[in-house]
């Protein structure tokens, strides 16, 4: 009787590779300002499907993914610049970047832009200083 250890792993189920790019897709779907309805009716799938593609429960096929990022008017190649190759997988599971989550939600995104749209370098630094104080949990002051 095979117990759960000796299972194989699924080589169709999603990975974390497959996360990395549903984060990117997310990023740059906020990014282009339309919604998942939309980005599914322009690429001819539902926005279930779009979804599972950002969550990273499903795989985006290449030819998918190259009509995703027509609607969204970016390089294809956008999508696959920092991933983890191979060899750095087995070493270590891939994380989803800071950038990505933090342009994964509506306020993350409306914060960047907000912070990006600040020229002063010293404000810059203020508006971090506060937004770590802001995250501590260990409640300091």
């Amino acid at each position: 009787m095979a117990n759960a250890s000796s299972k194989k792993p699924n080589p169709k189920a999603a990975s974390d590779i497959d996360a990395l790019i549903g984060a990117k897709v997310r990023r740059f779907r906020k990014e282009s300002g339309i919604s998942q309805t939309q980005l599914g009716q322009s690429s001819g799938i539902t926005f279930q499907q779009v979804q599972k593609y950002e969550n990273g429960t499903n795989r985006v096929s290449v030819s998918r993914l190259a009509q995703i990022a027509a609607t969204l008017d970016v390089p294809l190649a956008a999508f696959f610049e920092n991933l983890p190759d191979a060899k750095e997988k087995r070493r270590k599971p891939a994380g989803v970047p800071v950038a990505d989550r933090l342009v994964a939600t509506t306020q993350g995104l409306r914060l960047a832009k907000a912070f990006l749209a600040i020229e002063d370098g010293a404000v810059r630094a203020k508006l971090v200083a506060v937004a770590e104080a802001l995250s501590r949990t260990d409640g300091a002051d």
